[in-house]
C-alpha cells in the first residue's frame, strides 16, 4: 500500500500533507484488537495516514443489549485505539467512527433497519464532539433488499437524527439488506433524503432580513405574495427547499408524462451520471509501476 501511495502521489511528505486516504480499523467486539490489521496500520507510522476506528458492537450479541450500555462499549473500544495510535505516533489524525448496532430480534442478523440506529449515530456525534474529535456517522440503514416503501421510511428516519447531530462525514447512502447490497437507484434516493435532512438541520433563519414586515404591510389583507421579489429570493437562496426528484405536479400532468415512478427516475439519473463519468487517467509510467507492484503481490500471494 505504501508503495502504491508513493507511485501515485509522490513522496511520503506529499502523502502526509495531502492525506489522500484514511486507514479503517474495526475492532472485534467485545474488546478485541485484531493483531493483523492493527499491525498493518502501525507499519504506516511516519506517513501521517489518518486512522478511522469503526467498532461495531451488535446489541444482544457482541454487545450488551441496552442502547446506553452498547454505546459505552463502542466508546471504550474506540478510545482504546485512540490511545494506541497516539502512543505509537503522537499527533496521529484520528476519526471517531464507531457503529454500535442492533441484532434483529427475529433472526439475530444485522439488518440495520431498526430505528435505534438513528439514536446510536446521533449519540456517536455527541460523543465525538465531547472529545473534540472529527466524527463519521454511519446511518440510513434498512432491512429491505430493494428500494421501496420499507426502505424509504427506514432510511428517512435513520438519516434524520444523525444529520441533525452534525457529523463531519456521513456514510451509508445506497446500501440495502443490512449494508450487504449496494443499489445505485437507492443511492440517488438517499441523496434526496440527505438533502432534505440537511435543510431541516439548518432550521429557521430569524435574521432581521427574514421577517419581511414591509412586504407583509405592502401586500396587505387579501393580497398575494407570488410577485414579490422576496418570494423569488426565498426559492433561490434555499429558504424553501426545492426537491430534485419525485412527483411534484398535478395528477393530470403526471398521467400525461407517462406515470413515471421514483425508482425509474432514480435509474435515469444514475444512468446519466455514469454516461458522463470520466475518471481522471493516471500517467502511463504510473500505470506501469502499479502493474509491476500488482504482479509482484500476486506472486507473493501464490
Amino acid at each position: 500500500m505504501l508503495e502504491v501511495l508513493e507511485v501515485v502521489f509522490g513522496t511520503r511528505e506529499v502523502v502526509r500533507d495531502s492525506r489522500p486516504l484514511s486507514f479503517l480499523l474495526c475492532p472485534a467486539s467485545p474488546l478485541v484488537m485484531e493483531a493483523a490489521f492493527t499491525d498493518a496500520y502501525l507499519e504506516t507510522r511516519g506517513w501521517g495516514i489518518p486512522l478511522a476506528v469503526m467498532t461495531m458492537p451488535l446489541a444482544g450479541q457482541s454487545g450488551p443489549a441496552t442502547v446506553i450500555s452498547n454505546l459505552v462499549l463502542a466508546n471504550a473500544e474506540t478510545l482504546a485505539f485512540l490511545c494506541l495510535a497516539q502512543i505509537a505516533e503522537p499527533g496521529t489524525p484520528f476519526l471517531y467512527a464507531p457503529i454500535p448496532a442492533v441484532a434483529d430480534a427475529r433472526t439475530g442478523r444485522f439488518g440495520s433497519g431498526e430505528v435505534e440506529h438513528a439514536l446510536f449515530a446521533a449519540a456517536i456525534c455527541g460523543m465525538a464532539q465531547l472529545y473534540d474529535l472529527p466524527v463519521q456517522a454511519s446511518a440510513g440503514g434498512s432491512d429491505a433488499h430493494q428500494p421501496g416503501i420499507q426502505a424509504g421510511y427506514e432510511r428517512a428516519l435513520n438519516f434524520l437524527l444523525p444529520v441533525l447531530a452534525a457529523p463531519d462525514l456521513l456514510v451509508g447512502p445506497g446500501l440495502l439488506g443490512g449494508s450487504m447490497i449496494f443499489c445505485a437507484e437507492q443511492l440517488m434516493i438517499d441523496l434526496e433524503i440527505v438533502r432534505r435532512c440537511r435543510r431541516l438541520a439548518q432550521g429557521i433563519d430569524t435574521q432581521p432580513g427574514k421577517w419581511l414586515e414591509g412586504v407583509c404591510e405592502r401586500v396587505g389583507p387579501g393580497g398575494n405574495f407570488m410577485n414579490q421579489r422576496s418570494t423569488r429570493a426565498a426559492y433561490h437562496d434555499g429558504e424553501i427547499y426545492i426537491s430534485k426528484m419525485g412527483c411534484h405536479q398535478p395528477y393530470e400532468l403526471w398521467m400525461d408524462s407517462g406515470e413515471k415512478d421514483l425508482l425509474e427516475e432514480a435509474r435515469q439519473q444514475m444512468s446519466q451520471i455514469l454516461t458522463k463519468a470520466e475518471p481522471p487517467p493516471l500517467p502511463e509510467a504510473v500505470e506501469r509501476e502499479l502493474a509491476q507492484i500488482a504482479a509482484r503481490a500476486k506472486r507473493l500471494g501464490d
